[in-house]
């Protein structure tokens, strides 16, 4: 087989054990991409030999490479950054071993990221769908510019609340980006920050298109794995550094604190309200918090009434194990987590909550006027969970990762 003569996109794939079905994503990448690709597996802290073989017939595919990673560290940032440094395409992309991406993916990022004045897309945001039903509908960018194919505003269309980096990624402006290492979780989130939010950045997103095809069948994936709030909350570091992008307009930094917040801190706690609390995670809970609120006070009178009080008490050190309810499963995608009605303040879960906005939104529906001044209240304060806000709106956090 002759190589291509050029290469369009580099994609990268980390694989950490022998057990993932790092064929698959290959497969999805090499079988059904019509644009000249290339294709780097990076064997992360393991032996090769075994993912070779798991390999099989692709391995005789020029367009496929396998290196060796070795850096005794617990975290997909190094193998994703040493895929990076190795990649020399305009374009960059991402890709979890667990995952693939549809058919035609690739070729259609590359469309959609020659933008109409002719100029290239420094950044391509994948939809996100998963392989058992449903789509992650995330970020919840204005229609508007979705459906022309016109670069998204970094708050105005809420590109924080997509934290994972999946599409394309163009070298010309991002060849030196890479992943903060030493992480065990949230590497993603400043990686992607810098992405939507360096000055004159033209990111777009194509959401009717083909995507990235989040798969399930896997039941130890990185992201599900328990830590210590200190490990989780570890991002913030880099998050609330001065240096960073994301700080020097008031805007942008109100947009990150606020959404780590509602997903990040948030989820934090969800997952510690039966069995995961100890001594400690009150103090270092309440640390994080005051931490997000000294940075941006702002980001606090963002947050709905029912979130306003859960980070209260979180801030205050009252937000005990036995005082908290979780919401459902399908209710998390919100940072669904509230106060007991058991408590004294008779406070319930979230999802109340979802529901007055579902009443309150119908109420309104068939006023244009109202619609209207809603639209504008949620461009201009970036405020998602409110009686203004859509249920889509409400869902923008992805539980897909690359690693």
């Amino acid at each position: 087989m002759t190589s291509a003569p050029s290469v369009a996109v580099d994609v990268v794939i980390a694989v950490h054990q022998p057990t993932r079905p790092v064929e698959r994503a290959v497969a999805s990448v090499l079988d059904g991409t019509r644009a000249p690709v290339r294709v780097t597996v990076v064997v992360h802290n393991t032996d090769a030999e075994p993912i070779r073989r798991r390999l099989g017939d692709h391995l005789a595919d020029e367009r496929l490479r396998v290196v060796e990673y070795r850096d005794g560290i617990p975290s997909p940032a190094g193998p994703m950054n040493h895929g990076l440094e190795l990649a020399t395409a305009p374009y960059a992309s991402l890709l979890g071993s667990d995952d693939a991406f549809e058919p035609g993916a690739i070729d259609a990022w590359l469309t959609a990221a020659r933008l109409p004045g002719g100029e290239p897309a420094d950044a391509v945001i994948a939809p996100i769908r998963i392989s058992t039903g449903g789509e992650q509908a995330h970020p919840p960018a204005r229609p508007s510019r979705v459906r022309r194919g016109l670069p998204l505003d970094p708050v105005r269309d809420r590109l924080v609340y997509r934290a994972a980096p999946l599409g394309l990624i163009g070298r010309a402006r991002f060849a030196g980006l890479r992943f903060p290492e030493g992480l065990q979780t949230g590497e993603d989130q400043p990686f992607s920050a810098t992405m939507w939010f360096t000055a004159g950045s033209r990111v777009v997103f194509p959401a009717a298109g083909p995507g990235y095809l989040g798969h399930e069948d896997q039941s130890d994936r990185v992201t599900f794995a328990a830590r210590a709030v200190t490990d989780e909350l570890r991002v913030l570091d880099d998050l609330l550094d001065p240096a960073a992008v994301w700080m020097r307009r008031r805007s942008d930094r109100v947009s990150v604190v606020t959404k780590f917040i509602r997903s990040t801190l948030f989820d934090a706690v969800a997952s510690r309200v039966e069995d995961r609390w100890n001594s400690g995670t009150t103090a270092e809970l309440a640390a994080a918090a005051a931490r997000l609120r000294d940075c941006e006070p702002r980001a606090v009178g963002l947050l709905a009434r029912a979130e306003g009080r859960l980070f209260s008490k979180i801030l205050a050190g009252d937000a005990i194990a036995a005082e908290l309810t979780p919401c459902s499963p399908s209710d998390r995608g919100c940072g669904a987590l509230a106060p007991s009605s058991r408590t004294a303040g008779g406070w319930s879960c979230i999802r109340r909550l979802r529901s007055a906005c579902t009443s309150r939104r119908s109420r309104s529906a068939g006023s244009c006027a109202a619609k209207r001044r809603q639209r504008r209240l949620v461009l201009r304060t970036g405020r998602l969970l409110t009686a203004s806000s859509t249920m889509g709106e409400m869902q923008c956090r992805s539980q897909i990762d690359v690693r």
